[in-house]
């Protein structure tokens, strides 16, 4: 994952207007040159550092993109990233519960 890449897809999969049932996370918005840690578990670590709502917005977006095709290498990655830390920080770990979350927020779309 380059160092561009990755920053410009979280900008652009944060711009995306999040769901009605939540009110506007205030996210972070990375700029290209941003420099972000290269390990994966930095970077779930710096992710996991998120608001809430921000790992849950992005997850959609994810989730959304997946569904209308395949994902590119870098999104692909990104969106793993933010998917593992939103199950360690907001479910504690529990895939369980997040699939239960995961199930109710499509529903209520």
């Amino acid at each position: 994952m380059t160092h561009l890449a990755a920053p410009l897809f979280l900008l652009a999969l944060l711009a995306a207007p999040p769901a009605a049932a939540e009110p506007a996370p205030r996210c972070p918005e990375p700029q290209a040159g941003d420099k972000l840690p290269l390990e994966r578990e930095q970077l779930i670590a710096h992710m996991g550092r998120w608001p809430d709502a921000c790992l849950k917005q992005m997850f959609r977006s994810c989730d959304a993109s997946a569904g209308r095709g395949l994902l590119e290498v870098d999104s692909a990655a990104t969106c793993s990233l933010g998917y593992e830390a939103l199950v360690r920080g907001s479910f504690a770990g529990d895939f369980q519960a997040f699939m239960a979350w995961w199930r109710a927020d499509r529903r209520a779309e």
